[in-house]
C-alpha cells in the first residue's frame, strides 16, 4: 500500500461513517512494535485541533485497526 492508497482508503471510510474529510492530511507509515507490521496512520485537518478523523490501516490489506472521529 502506499500514501496514496491509505489516504484514499482513510477517506473512503471517513465518508461512509458520515465524517467531515478536512484537509490538510497526513499519513505515516510506521512498524507495529509488538507484531511487526507495517501499518498507516492517517489524519484528517492534521494542523488543527478539532474535526479531525483518525484512521489507523494495516498496509498489507488495508483492513482498519483503528477509527475515530474528534470533533473538538
Amino acid at each position: 500500500m502506499t500514501e496514496k492508497d491509505a489516504v484514499e482508503r482513510a477517506k473512503a471510510i471517513a465518508t461512509d461513517e458520515g465524517w467531515p474529510w478536512v484537509e490538510p492530511i497526513r499519513a505515516v507509515g510506521f512498524r507495529n512494535m509488538f507484531l511487526g507490521e507495517k501499518r498507516w496512520r492517517v489524519m484528517s485537518n492534521c494542523q488543527n485541533r478539532g474535526m479531525n478523523v483518525r484512521i489507523v490501516l494495516r498496509d498489507d490489506d488495508g483492513s482498519v485497526v483503528e477509527k475515530g472521529f474528534m470533533p473538538r
